[in-house]
């Protein structure tokens, strides 16, 4: 898929990259603190693809982000109907699976430091509405 330039692994080729910080080409620096000399090997870094577990997008390593290649990439990824259907309901999936009734969280945690207990019950469908 598109150009990515600068001959590293091209866009969308990520499976088995080695993530660093800083580093050209999937290169950890050298010394530094915190273990930055340390390589994890990972399938997919961009957050589409880790929460999906597959392929969604394609993966631009630092030295790839470049505006021909991200257009080409982007126009090749529109030009696919069928795609877009799928990144649609793929990206509707980890919608629902990512909310968590975050508003009634919050609400019970403000009123029980507040000194007032929990919040009253909300029913399940709309604490799920966020």
């Amino acid at each position: 898929m598109g150009g990515g330039g600068g001959g590293g692994p091209r866009p969308g080729a990520a499976p088995g990259a080695a993530a660093g910080g800083g580093g050209g080409r999937g290169r950890a620096p050298r010394g530094g603190r915190g273990g930055a000399g340390r390589r994890v090997k990972v399938r997919y870094f961009s957050q589409p693809n880790l929460l999906a577990g597959r392929r969604l997008v394609p993966e631009f390593f630092q030295e790839q982000v470049q505006g021909a290649a991200l257009g080409d990439t982007l126009l090749e990824e529109l030009e696919d109907r069928d795609h877009v259907r799928e990144l649609l309901d793929a990206f509707a999936g980890i919608h629902c699976s990512l909310r968590r009734g975050g508003a009634a969280l919050a609400a019970e945690a403000i009123l029980a430091c507040a000194g007032r207990g929990a919040a009253p019950a909300i029913p399940a469908e709309r604490a799920a509405g966020g």
